[in-house]
């Protein structure tokens, strides 16, 4: 995905709001949400958000038992400031499982990812809990 400005309005111009951003559950599993991208050069290294966004996701789901699926995982993406850019992909791979507690709602899902090559050690959060489903 890529924000192209119009005009005479710089990336920098941009609300935080309107930027990509990725990391966590839905994106990069194995990171924080969020964190993956450019960061301001403040004390904290506030996350800045970008202009440009990639994001490749690959699961197997293996059936287990009637309500329970065992799934890997290799998730792999970045933000970038810059406009039509692509560099260096932040990546982690991992494991988990899917508990289907009653029929037609959605999984409570498990799971714990290894980030290949962080940014930031921060960053990391190894393991992930959620309660929704991917369309």
């Amino acid at each position: 995905q890529f924000i192209q400005t119009y005009g005479g309005t710089k990336p920098k111009h941009i609300p935080l709001a309107e930027r990509f951003y990725t990391g966590g559950e839905n994106s990069i599993r194995g990171y924080h949400f969020n964190t993956v991208g450019p960061r301001f050069h403040d004390h904290q290294k506030t996350i800045r958000g970008g202009m440009s966004d990639v994001l490749l996701s690959s699961e197997f789901s293996q059936y287990l038992h009637k309500r329970v699926d065992a799934f890997v995982f290799f998730d792999a993406g970045n933000v970038y400031f810059k406009e039509f850019h692509l560099g260096t992909l932040r990546a982690a791979y991992g494991y988990g499982v899917k508990l289907k507690v009653m029929q037609g709602t959605a999984p409570i899902i498990l799971g714990i990812g290894y980030p290949i090559n962080p940014a930031h050690k921060r960053d990391v959060k190894h393991f992930f809990l959620t309660f929704s489903t991917s369309f």
